[in-house]
């Protein structure tokens, strides 16, 4: 009825019961979208928790690279909590706009825009072609950070640069070593990347069910 791919259903750590829709394939590895999230926000708790990451510590210390950016004097608390105030905007009306021609205000035509996912006929418009660039260039928001929970994808992608930044590894290695190997999934899992080879950490993780269910588990 809902046109699912798949269900597991773990019970104490054991698998008992794995069904798969037409075309199923136990192995086969489906975008998560914003589960995703989940998956950073872990990986930063285990950076904080190891030392490695500092809630209180501000995002353009951290990262020069965002000093200027909207993203500038927020703490990495603001980002981990997403009350980062930034000028952006996650309207997924927009999702096939392309980028803002204008650069008054980001939305998720330019994120899908340096995501790489945009249809040909807008793929030529301005705008920046890969997430870290997108970051640099957000501007600030319209109130202080910390006061307002605005859901937005852009941020848990400068969550990820900051733990990269804090741990020295690339973000896929820190999603392979520090949690993936820890969980007991039987099949590997995959990352997306953008035009300049950033993982969106927002949405871009590819697993098989069996894999969802041993994180859930975890």
């Amino acid at each position: 009825r809902h046109d699912a791919r798949g269900l597991v259903v773990l019970h104490r750590g054991e698998l008992v019961l794995e069904w798969y829709g037409d075309h199923g394939d136990p192995s086969r590895r489906h975008l998560c979208y914003s589960v995703t999230k989940s998956l950073t926000g872990t990986l930063a708790a285990i950076a904080v928790h190891a030392g490695l990451l500092d809630r209180s510590a501000r995002v353009g210390d951290v990262l020069p690279e965002l000093a200027s950016s909207g993203f500038g004097d927020a703490s990495v608390s603001d980002v981990a909590d997403m009350t980062a105030s930034i000028g952006y905007d996650e309207d997924y009306d927009d999702a096939e706009r392309g980028a803002n021609v204008d650069g008054t205000r980001l939305g998720f035509g330019d994120y899908m825009a340096a995501v790489g996912l945009v249809p040909p006929e807008v793929a030529d418009r301005p705008g920046a072609r890969s997430l870290r660039r997108l970051l640099v260039a957000v501007g600030a928001g319209p109130t202080g950070h910390g006061e307002v929970f605005a859901y937005a994808t852009p941020v848990t992608d400068a969550l990820a640069w900051l733990l990269e930044r804090t741990a020295g590894r690339p973000y896929a290695e820190l999603l392979r070593d520090g949690l993936w190997a820890d969980v007991g999934a039987e099949e590997g899992v995959s990352l997306l990347v953008d035009p300049g080879g950033t993982p969106p950490a927002g949405g871009g993780r590819q697993a098989p069910h069996r894999g969802r269910a041993r994180v859930g588990h975890l």
